[in-house]
């Protein structure tokens, strides 16, 4: 038997006869009654009796993009300020795989869906926020991005680091489609 599974030619057809009654009324033929109570504890003692129970739980969960809002965090973190260029291309440069790049991106979106939820002050810096708050500093990857951003700078760092993955994710394939095309040229 499979995982304690009632075998249906054997076991329940027995079951169901054993609690049936069968009557013959002269011109009406036979009539079949069931005796559903005693069938129903019969099945209960016999295959529900003595077995652990398994509690089946659907647990709700939300993808990250929809965590946070992009217009929420403008409404709530304000004002938005842009980060400089410098800056920029400090973090980026910091961020020498794409590896790294995608650990700092999806630390921000954390960040970010955390801003979208409730109020903060604009003025706080990434560095505090992610040590004090969330309690990830360690898994930030960009060093150069807690030294310079503060909570008014989200979008704008957002922002970079998603056109730098873009741009990455776009070379390499650009260049593997050139290969692949170089060989069928070939």
């Amino acid at each position: 038997q499979y995982c304690h599974l009632p075998d249906y030619e054997h076991q329940i057809i027995s079951i169901v006869l054993s609690h049936c009654h069968y009557s013959l009324c002269h011109g009406e033929g036979q009539t079949v009654t069931y005796d559903l109570p005693a069938l129903e504890k019969h099945f209960v003692d016999r295959f529900v009796h003595g077995k652990p129970f398994i509690k089946f739980e659907i647990q709700r969960f939300a993808y990250r993009k929809d965590a946070y809002s992009i217009t929420t965090i403008r409404k709530r973190v304000r004002p938005q300020v842009k980060l400089g260029a410098r800056e920029q291309t400090e973090i980026i440069n910091e961020l020498h795989t794409n590896q790294s790049l995608r650990e700092c991106l999806d630390i921000v979106e954390i960040v970010m869906g955390f801003l979208s939820s409730g109020q903060t002050n604009p003025n706080t810096t990434l560095r505090k926020f992610v040590s004090k708050s969330l309690k990830m500093e360690k898994q930030f990857t960009s060093k150069k991005a807690l030294d310079y951003c503060k909570l008014e700078h989200i979008l704008s760092l957002w922002e970079t680091l998603s056109v730098e993955m873009a741009k990455r994710l776009r070379a390499e394939e650009g260049w593997a489609g050139y290969a692949r095309l170089k060989e069928t040229h070939i």
